[in-house]
C-alpha cells in the first residue's frame, strides 16, 4: 500500500506546517512522571501497576493533590488553580471527542466515562425459576438461561469479547420473555470487565470544578484525572490522536496538571 491513510496524511501535513502546540511538553512531562512512579512503585515494566501505586498507595502526589480536590479544600487558592485546569481539560475533551481503542472498541476519553476499577470476579449466577449465568472461560464469554426444574437451556450466547449490544441483538435473546431479558442483561452488565463511571453523577460529595459540579469523592476524581491523562498519553503513542486543533488544545491543561503533580517534589 503506497498511500498514507487519512490520519497519517494529516499528521504529515501537520509536521510540514507545524504550529506551536503542547504535544511535546505533554510527552516530556509524562516521561518525568512515568519515570518517578516506575521507580517509586518498583514496577519498571508495568504502567498499570505503577499507576495503581499512584492512585491507591501512600505517595507524595496522592498526599498533596487529593486534599485540593475536596469539596472544602484546606487551601482554596491552590485548589482553584488545579480544578480550573480540570475544568478546562473536561471542556476540551467534550468538544473534541478524543477516542482510544480498548479491545478494538472505541472509547471516548471523558470524565463522564472513566474506568476506576476492575470488573467483578466471574462466574456470576442468579436464580429463581430460571438460573441466569455469565462466565468467561477459555477466552469466550458465555451467557445462559436454564430452567431450574427441567434443566433445559432456554438461552445460550457465546462471544469472544464482552459486548452487551451484540447479545441484545441476537435472535436467541429476542425469544426470551421481557423479564428474562432484563435479568440476563442486568447480570451481564454486572460482569463488565471495564465498568465506566460518570464523575459528574457518581454520587458522594459535590466538588466545584469551574462552572460545573462533579459528584464523586475526591479519591475518585484524583483517580479519574490520572486515568484520563493516561488515556491521552496512549492516544499519542498508539497513533489514535487526530491532528486537529481542538484535540491539541486538550493537551495544554493536561500538561499543566502533570506539571502540578511534579511540583509535589522538591527540586
Amino acid at each position: 500500500m503506497n498511500n498514507l491513510h487519512e490520519t497519517a496524511r494529516l499528521w504529515k501535513n501537520h509536521a510540514e506546517h507545524a504550529e506551536p502546540d503542547y504535544i511535546g511538553p505533554f510527552v516530556k512531562s509524562w516521561a518525568a512522571f512515568n519515570a518517578w512512579f516506575r521507580e517509586a512503585s518498583n514496577e519498571s515494566r508495568n504502567d498499570a501497576k505503577g499507576l495503581h501505586f499512584v492512585k491507591s498507595k501512600p505517595n507524595v502526589v496522592r498526599q498533596q493533590i487529593m486534599p485540593l480536590l475536596c469539596a472544602r479544600p484546606p487551601n482554596r487558592d491552590k485548589a482553584k488553580e488545579l480544578t480550573d485546569l480540570v475544568y478546562r481539560l473536561h471542556t476540551y475533551l467534550e468538544e473534541c471527542s478524543l477516542e482510544i481503542l480498548i479491545d478494538d472498541m472505541p472509547e471516548k476519553i471523558s470524565f463522564k466515562s472513566v474506568c476506576l476499577k476492575k470488573g467483578v470476579n466471574l462466574p456470576k449466577r442468579q436464580a429463581n425459576n430460571f438460573e441466569y449465568f455469565v462466565t468467561n472461560s477459555n477466552k469466550r464469554w458465555v451467557s445462559t438461561v436454564v430452567n431450574i426444574t427441567t434443566r433445559v437451556e432456554k438461552f445460550r450466547f457465546e462471544q469472544e469479547k464482552y459486548n452487551l449490544q451484540q447479545m441484545l441483538d441476537s435472535d436467541d435473546y429476542a425469544i426470551l420473555s421481557i423479564a428474562q431479558q432484563n435479568k440476563i442483561a442486568a447480570l451481564y452488565e454486572e460482569c463488565n470487565p471495564r465498568p465506566l463511571t460518570n464523575l459528574l453523577s457518581a454520587g458522594g460529595s459535590i466538588i466545584p470544578v469551574g462552572d460545573i459540579k462533579f459528584k464523586c469523592s475526591n479519591e475518585e476524581l484524583f483517580c479519574g484525572i490520572i486515568e484520563v491523562i493516561y488515556s491521552m498519553r496512549n492516544a499519542i503513542l498508539h497513533g489514535e490522536l487526530p491532528p486537529h486543533r481542538n484535540a491539541f488544545a486538550a493537551y495544554e491543561p493536561a500538561y499543566r496538571i502533570i506539571m502540578r503533580f511534579l511540583r509535589c517534589f522538591q527540586a
